[in-house]
């Protein structure tokens, strides 16, 4: 995994402001990804 060797790993996770399954399966994402950069980015 690119994180793994020194890279910087970034995901920016895009959710609809009214998507409440997407938002909260990119915040168990996140929750098991420790090791990048992960956002949560919601959209209109």
């Amino acid at each position: 995994m690119a994180a793994d060797t020194g890279k910087r790993v970034v995901i920016n996770w895009f959710y609809e402001e009214d998507d409440e399954d997407i938002f909260f399966a990119g915040n168990d994402y996140k929750a098991l990804i420790s090791k990048v950069e992960f956002n949560l980015i919601e959209t209109v």
